[in-house]
């Protein structure tokens, strides 16, 4: 336990002293700021709600995700720092999981700043339009386990070259091929004419996963999905360290 917080502290110190996430917690605290107004100037006032905020977060991390990453191995294997990474006295899943988890640390504080907004909603908010608490919280703590799926595909992608920007557009790709399953596939006629190919989509589509979540249910079925994708994504990326391990 103690060297894997090692290992997340090491990678996460490296990411606050790098450039990127204070761009990238700027641009999403702005974009989020340009969608509330959007919908505030478009509609004439919306209902205060956080899932807004999830939302939009969501559609940023999609981009954003891939290029904190990128990386996170790849880097390690171009410079040859991963052999000295190896032979310390730590084993592989402690190396995985403290990477993983310093990537999830770093998402989560990237929108630190932009809770603004929801203070603002409390603030401007009376009544029967105050948001709802019990929904604020699902909707954020939903807004973490979106980031840390992305961040396990991330970090797989990471995983599989030393090239930075081959692991960032590796990464971009795969999250895309999800939003295409959401946007796409799941409303073609053919799927939608055969109920055993749509429930097979709608259970790989990880938005269908999210959509009860942002409503404010939960539903342990999604939990479990994320949850065990995570696991399943760490299981393989832990492989294929150990493989490229060996190779030299």
């Amino acid at each position: 336990m103690f060297k894997t917080a090692a290992v997340c502290k090491r990678e996460t110190l490296a990411y606050f002293y790098s450039p990127i996430f204070y761009v990238a917690s700027t641009f999403i605290t702005f974009m989020i700021g340009i969608t509330i107004h959007s919908f505030i100037k478009g509609r004439g006032g919306f209902p205060a709600d956080a899932g807004y905020i999830t939302e939009m977060g969501g559609m940023l991390l999609l981009f954003i995700t891939p290029i904190l990453t990128m990386r996170l191995f790849s880097e390690e294997f171009k410079q040859g720092t991963v052999e000295t990474l190896m032979t310390a006295p730590v084993t592989d899943w402690q190396v995985v999981l403290g990477k993983y988890f310093a990537a999830v640390v770093v998402i989560s504080a990237m929108f630190i700043p932009a809770l603004i907004h929801v203070v603002v909603m409390y603030a401007i908010s009376t009544g029967a339009s105050r948001p709802d608490t019990t929904k604020t919280i699902i909707s954020l703590v939903v807004l973490v386990i979106w980031g840390g799926f992305y961040a396990a595909l991330g970090l797989l992608a990471s995983a599989l070259t030393r090239d930075q920007v081959v692991a960032a557009v590796l990464g971009l790709a795969v999250n895309f091929g999800f939003l295409i399953i959401h946007w796409v596939l799941g409303e073609t006629d053919f799927v939608k004419n055969h109920e055993s190919l749509t429930k097979a989509v709608d259970y790989v589509n990880i938005y269908s996963h999210l959509e009860p979540a942002l409503k404010g249910i939960i539903d342990t079925r999604d939990i479990i999905f994320f949850l065990g994708s995570i696991i399943f994504l760490l299981f393989v990326t832990v492989r294929v360290v150990e493989s490229r391990k060996w190779k030299g």
